[in-house]
Order: structure tokens, then C-alpha cells, then sequence
């Protein structure tokens, strides 16, 4: 089930890079080609090979680890070219590690504005 799901989603993320990608050529703007670098692989190949092993060894698809390890890669392969799109677009202010470098850690979190 989680196998033919993956093989199925990844076929859709790689049309939509590949749509992407010709857009970019079409425009000569290439500002988002790590995006859309991150979303064929991650998002399309990645995606593929993990369904595929889950379809050709289906006693590892039934797993629980297997289904939250697809879960965890469809929603990963769609959020992360998103946010890589998201840092090129908007800057480095939207990255998740700066926000994350105001906070120590002793007793307690502690954050600075």
C-alpha cells in the first residue's frame, strides 16, 4: 500500500519539477534551480526507489517504521524544495538554523529576540 502510494506521488513531483524546470529554460531565469534540483531527486527519484523496494519486498511495506518512513519522505519531499524555494526567494531571514541559533539551552529555553 505505502510503496504504490510513494511510486504514485513521485510521479506526479517529477512531472511538476519537470514542468518547473522547462519554465525556468523557457524564462532564462534560473534563480529556483536548486529547488527544483531538490524536488526531482528528493521529491521524484528518491521517492520512486523507496516505493519500489516497498513493492518488491512487501514484507517490509507492511511495517509500521515503513509507513511512517514513507509519510515522513511524501511530506519531506514536498517541504523541503518548498523551503529551499522559500530561502532563495525571500533570503536568508527565512531560515529555519538562524531562528534556531537565538535559543540556548540550561534549565530551561531560553530565547533572545
Amino acid at each position: 500500500m505505502i510503496g504504490s502510494l510513494m511510486m504514485c506521488l513521485s510521479v506526479v513531483v517529477l512531472l511538476v519539477g519537470m514542468l518547473a524546470g522547462i519554465a525556468m529554460g523557457i524564462a532564462q531565469n534560473f534563480v529556483l534551480a536548486p529547488a527544483h534540483a531538490h524536488l526531482n531527486l528528493i521529491g521524484g527519484v528518491l521517492l520512486f526507489l523507496f516505493g519500489l523496494y516497498y513493492r518488491l519486498v512487501p514484507a517490509a511495506g507492511t511495517t509500521t517504521l515503513a509507513k511512517v518512513q514513507g509519510w515522513l519522505h511524501m511530506i519531506g519531499a514536498i517541504l523541503f524544495p518548498a523551503g529551499v524555494a522559500a530561502v532563495l526567494l525571500k533570503g536568508p531571514s527565512v531560515e529555519a538554523a538562524r531562528l534556531q541559533a537565538r535559543c540556548s539551552w540550561s534549565r530551561r529555553w531560553r530565547c533572545s529576540p
